[in-house]
């Protein structure tokens, strides 16, 4: 370029600046007198248009200004900041329009600007400039946010650096944003270095070890390494949890070694130098160390958790015997052993559970050969050197098991500490069995074991905790407790399974000689001698009673007599009565006491039972005349009216049902007799609940509602109605315990014709939304969150086990949909699944079945199988639409108006994937069918909405077409879909018209399913039928619902209880549904950067800052009413629409263009524009 150019350039430049910044003042100015930048928004774009590098300076010009001002002026100053952040509101209106970025350079400038008058000298302009910084932060988006991370990386560390704590506050929120949020793992681990490690975002650094890069796992791993703030010690129990597991076990070692890194810092103290301290003082402190990583676990807070057991194990045998080497290991073994008798002298025994925890754990890592050394093999562990002796594990044994209430504390987990310790001395006598290879010791082991499970007062149960119990609860700790390496347990009663495990293993797994002893230990429990003479005393008491409470009788008949003739009665017949009424009293007690004793004999029998049924099973090899035995003690304790024994005695019917499947047959009437008893009460009985479970765990194993054709199947279809009716009952624990049954049951495929269980699951599960369970007490509503969980759960992995499991689910779909609504149409629908919105059922459950998600999760490829649940439920509900014969016109009306805005929830585009020859599916029926739709939805005048997707799938055809060709097409897509719909619309008048009048002239008459020139296949025929079925099934189910009356006694209101859906319904129950589906598939993560709440010592942010928040929702409360007057004239929109005639719609839709199209075009965007702005607002 020339000179002369340039200096001719320079004052263009310069007037273009200059006429910039003075616009930009004089549309300030405005904004300041009307307080507003209303109506200025082209006029700012248009400046911002003409240079956006000289707009940015002038803006940034106007700001300087302010800062400047005077502290005599703050008030006016504040002012002005408020109305200059303002103009970001309306940069951010066309900032969406900028492929250039050059909105970006706005942001930063005034972002770099701002930070650095944040150092500024003078308190004010820093003060303003940190409020500047921070409505730049607002304002600014995410993209940009990520581009300038390294700026905010800077600003951070400066503000730390300040102290100025709300600001980094406001910074951390935002990186951790980008950290959640972004798509990049490099900006994601770039956000992890910089990102300070401390209470507030700990959980969410956490959360990133299941990062789906492992390079951003690792980084979590470094970064905790290197800058952490928090002391391990001092991390919730749970992120211990989490941090352990995800990066002990991730499948890269990248990513374990990193994590190991950061264990071994946070776990393995630094090493004393030897040459400081003595060595035996050197050694202990390195024992020490080593023991203090379970301390380091919280045991208090997390032996119950499910995890724990897996956290020891992998830190122990990857971090902490790697750090300090096998020779410390054996050396802590030692230690602890040693220290045992000091710790309960001592009576610490949280720290004496933390020992023995240590060291079982260690016990099997050796075991499992861990360390390759040969001097280091669990064959060189000493019995009373690493190990503790028989009689030491003894003496633990009975001082925790007598004194139980040595431990004064209102803990629970110091408490329990007892059991916790017996716990642990067990699984140490399993290890002493490996070790002990005299017969004698074995024998001792032996009697440890009797002794233990004999001890009547040790297992006492309270029958009210035990009535309260959660039956899956119970199941759960039993479980956890019996892992091979276990920490903690909840009740009690577990030890005595452990024992006789380990009893087992004494006599070497030998069944029989195992149900020898074990006989001899259940009936000395509660010999014959024993019962018979406890019997007797009971019965000499009883004659006791009847003596005296005679002798009352007579007594008070003689005074009453005597009385009644006006004479005073004799002093002996005083006495008598006196006598008599003493005694009464005396042996009531006495009868309470041996009532007490035999019932406690008997419960502890039947709980050692119960036990033993879990270890050992009853088989043919069983002699007859133990199997006799054990039936007898069952069937007495059946009648006994202690609700407590004989919950026990139908648990132990149960297990020993489930070992027999003659005898599950035999007494599974039983069963349900003890279900049907309580049918009518609303809260049910232990009995019940455990009846109940015993009933699913035989089913299960016996398959019993599998089986047909034999003299049983009356007694199945009974029990099928009866279980069905349970997911409905009154009770929420036995609703809790059928569903879990029902999903264990469908899961192994343990049913035959499961569609209607998953129906019947899918409306429980959607029975009570968020916000509908106010009338249920807390407990109620604990367990219906716990009934939804599983049901979620048994949806969430059913579709993903096989292609059949998914047709089960489709067709269940169907069955609930129908229902609800063939029951709303006629109205006589269920209450509680009338609140059901149908649109939120149906897709979630269609997003289960769309072939994206099953190829990405499940084993098998829908493609291979050649169908679509998609299409599947299109051809469904057209075949219920344009079938006449298929329901009435009221009903086929209501499912013409469901489908239209179903298919917003249809996932149109895996159809040509997935149809095989899917060409000519098009041509011969897909085509046909949306013409057929057409036509028939112009009755409920929504022909538009199913043209726009019948146009989606002729698009789609084309691009098929055009992808599977070589040569170029002649017209434009658009032109092409257009010919294909007014081609088939021109085919199907003509055949129509041909084929009405060759009906005319052989005098048939013409029908609607005659316009149809396609065939539906037979399985919509029997889908349809079976959907009839289900619908029946359930409307007489209805009326056995006990909770069902009770909701119509409380709820009914004559002439508005049921009323007819309209089309207003299905459009504002499709608006909800799409809000919480949004909310289904991309959860948002923003709450999770959560404001702390305010630190009273902290500064406030000032008036400023406030002003701005109170400007905010003042717009957002304008933004409101400005969404209400848009819904009123889209109300009118629609009212004017609604008038055009449908010849004039169908063929401005065949010529594909047109002024009545476009302008219908204008008016679909506006619909889905105020649509999109009612959605948010609800949001």
């Amino acid at each position: 370029m020339s000179q002369i150019a340039q200096n001719q350039e320079k004052p263009q430049q310069s007037g273009t600046k200059e006429k910039i910044k003075d616009n930009l003042n004089e549309l300030f100015k405005h904004a300041i007198i009307g307080r507003s930048w209303k109506n200025k928004d082209s006029e700012v774009e248009q400046l911002f248009r003409m240079n956006p590098q000289e707009f940015a300076d002038a803006s940034q010009g106007i700001m300087l200004k302010i800062l400047l001002i005077t502290n005599d002026k703050q008030k006016s100053a504040e002012q002005l900041i408020i109305m200059f952040l303002k103009l970001y509101e309306i940069m951010n209106k066309f900032g969406k329009k900028d492929p250039h970025g050059h909105i970006d350079n706005f942001y930063q400038l005034h972002l770099e600007t701002s930070f650095k008058l944040t150092q500024h000298k003078q308190k004010q302009i820093s003060q303003r400039a940190y409020q500047w910084l921070l409505s730049v932060l607002e304002n600014s988006q995410i993209k940009f946010l990520v581009d300038q991370r390294k700026i905010a990386s800077r600003m951070l560390e400066v503000v730390i650096e300040k102290k100025k704590s709300e600001y980094i506050d406001v910074i951390t929120n935002h990186l951790a944003k980008i950290m959640m949020e972004d798509e990049s793992f490099q900006i994601r681990k770039e956000i992890i270095s910089i990102l300070p490690i401390n209470e507030r975002t700990l959980p969410f650094i956490i959360m990133k070890t299941q990062d789906k890069s492992f390079k951003v796992r690792q980084q979590v791993y470094i970064s905790l390494k290197d800058k952490c703030k928090v002391q391990f010690h001092e991390f919730p129990p749970e992120s211990k949890i989490s941090l352990i597991v995800n990066g002990l076990s991730d499948i890269e070692n990248s990513v374990k070694e990193s994590c190991k890194d950061y264990l071994s810092k946070a776990l393995c103290q630094k090493l004393y130098d030897q040459n400081i301290i003595s060595d035996e003082d050197y050694l202990i402190e390195q024992v020490q160390n080593l023991t203090s990583t379970i301390q380091k676990l919280s045991l208090q807070a997390t032996h119950n958790h499910h995890q724990i057991s897996l956290v020891i194990y992998l830190l122990l045998r990857d971090v902490v015997f790697q750090g300090f080497g096998p020779d410390k290991v054996f050396s802590a073994l030692q230690y602890i052993t040693s220290n045992i008798e000091e710790r309960v002298l001592n009576k610490q025994y949280e720290e004496l559970y933390e020992d023995l925890v240590f060291m079982n754990f260690a016990l099997h890592i050796i075991k499992k050969s861990e360390f390759d050394h040969q001097s280091y093999q669990f064959s060189s562990i000493e019995i009373q050197n690493h190990l503790p002796g028989v009689e030491q594990i003894e003496r633990l044994i009975e001082q925790f098991q007598n004194n139980q209430n040595d431990i004064i504390s209102e803990s629970t987990y110091h408490q329990s500490l007892p059991n916790l310790i017996m716990y642990q001395c067990f699984h140490l006598m399993n290890h002493l069995i490996q070790k002990v290879k005299f017969p004698e010791k074995k024998a001792q082991i032996e009697l440890i074991i009797k002794n233990f499970i004999t001890k009547k007062e040790y297992f006492q149960f309270d029958l009210e905790s035990k009535m309260t119990q959660d039956c899956l609860d119970q199941i759960q700790d039993e479980e956890l407790a019996l892992q091979e390496l276990g920490v903690g347990i909840k009740d009690k009663e577990i030890l005595i399974q452990i024992s006789l495990m380990i009893l087992k293993q004494v006599y070497e797994n030998d069944n029989k000689e195992f149900l020898v002893n074990f006989e001899q230990v259940l009936f000395g429990v509660r010999s014959e001698d024993l019962a018979q003479e406890n019997q007797n005393n009971i019965e000499k008491v009883q004659q006791k009673l009847i003596q005296y409470k005679e002798y009352e009788i007579s007594s008070k008949e003689q005074i009453n007599s005597v009385q009644s003739i006006g004479q005073s009665p004799d002093e002996k017949v005083l006495q008598k009565l006196q006598k008599a009424e003493v005694s009464l009293v005396k042996y009531q007690k006495m009868m309470e006491k041996l009532t007490k004793k035999d019932s406690a004999l008997w419960q502890h029998q039947l709980t050692l039972f119960k036990y033993f049924l879990k270890v050992c099973k009853i088989d043919s090899e069983t002699p007859t005349i133990l199997s006799s035995s054990f039936q007898k003690i069952i069937n007495t304790n059946l009648r006994n009216q202690n609700q407590i024994i004989k919950s026990l005695a139908v648990e132990c019917l149960g297990l020993m049902m489930i070992q027999n499947k003659m005898l599950f047959e035999e007494n599974v009437t039983q069963l349900i007799d003890y279900i049907q008893e309580e049918k009518q009460q609303k809260n049910k009985s232990i009995i019940t609940q455990i009846s109940l479970k015993c009933l699913f765990d035989g089913i299960m194993v016996h398959g019993f509602l599998l089986e047909s054709g034999n003299s049983k199947d009356i007694q199945r279809q009974e029990l099928r109605k009866i279980l069905m009716r349970l997911l409905r009952d009154s009770d929420y624990n036995i609703r809790l315990l059928a569903t879990e049954g029902f999903c264990r049951l469908l899961i192994c495929e343990r049913m035959q014709n499961p569609w209607d269980f998953i129906a019947r699951l899918i409306l429980l599960y959607f029975e009570r939304q968020k916000g509908e369970t106010d009338d249920l007490s807390s407990h109620q509503q604990s367990l219906l969150v716990k009934i939804k969980k599983s049901i979620e759960d048994f949806f969430t992995h059913f579709p993903r086990l096989g292609y059949d499991r998914c047709i089960e689910l489709f067709e269940a779909t169907l069955l609930a949909i129908y229902y609800l609504i063939k029951s709303r149409t006629i109205n006589n629908s269920d209450p509680q699944w009338d609140k059901i919105n149908i649109y939120y059922l149906f897709g979630k459950l269609s997003l289960m079945l769309q072939y994206k998600e099953n190829k990405q999760f499940s084993i098998f490829d829908l493609a291979q199988k050649g169908i679509s649940f998609q299409y599947q439920f299109i051809k469904f509900f057209s075949y219920l639409i344009l079938t006449k014969k298929s329901l009435p016109d009221n009903e086929r009306d209501q499912f013409a108006k469901f489908f239209i805005f179903s298919l917003q929830l249809i996932d149109l585009s895996e159809v040509p994937l997935v149809v095989p020859d899917y060409e000519r599916e098009f041509k011969e029926f897909i085509n046909p069918l949306f013409n057929q739709l057409s036509k028939f939805l112009q009755s409920v005048d929504q022909t538009q909405i199913i043209d726009k997707y019948w146009k989606k799938l002729v698009e789609g055809f084309v691009r098929r077409r055009i992808a599977n060709s070589d040569s170029r097409p002649n017209h434009s897509i658009e032109s092409e879909v257009s010919k294909i719909i007014s081609d088939e619309i021109q085919r199907s008048k003509e055949k129509h018209e041909q084929k009405a009048k060759a009906m005319i002239k052989s005098g048939q008459i013409i029908t609607d399913d005659d316009a149809c020139d396609f065939q539906f296949d037979e399985d919509e025929f029997a889908l349809q039928q079976h959907c009839e079925a289900f619908y029946n099934q359930t409307i007489t189910y209805q009326k056995d619902f006990q909770e069902q009356k009770v909701v119509i006694e409380q709820q009914y209101i004559p002439n508005n209880m049921l009323i007819k859906k309209s089309l207003n319904d299905h459009q504002n129950d499709m608006k909800r549904a799409q809000k919480d589906l949004s909310k289904f598939k991309m959860p948002s993560l923003t709450h999770l950067v959560r404001e702390n709440k305010p630190d009273k010592n902290l500064p406030s942010k000032g008036k400023l800052q406030n002003q701005i928040q109170q400007s905010k929702d003042s717009k957002s409360r304008k933004r409101d009413k400005k969404g209400k007057d848009k819904e009123k004239s889209k109300v009118k929109i629609e009212k004017g629409s609604n008038e055009q005639s449908q010849d004039s719609r169908r063929n401005t839709r065949a010529s594909g263009g047109g002024v009545d199209e476009q302008r219908i075009s204008k008016k679909r965007k506006n619909e889905d524009r105020d649509s999109s702005v009612e959605i948010i607002e609800l949001d």
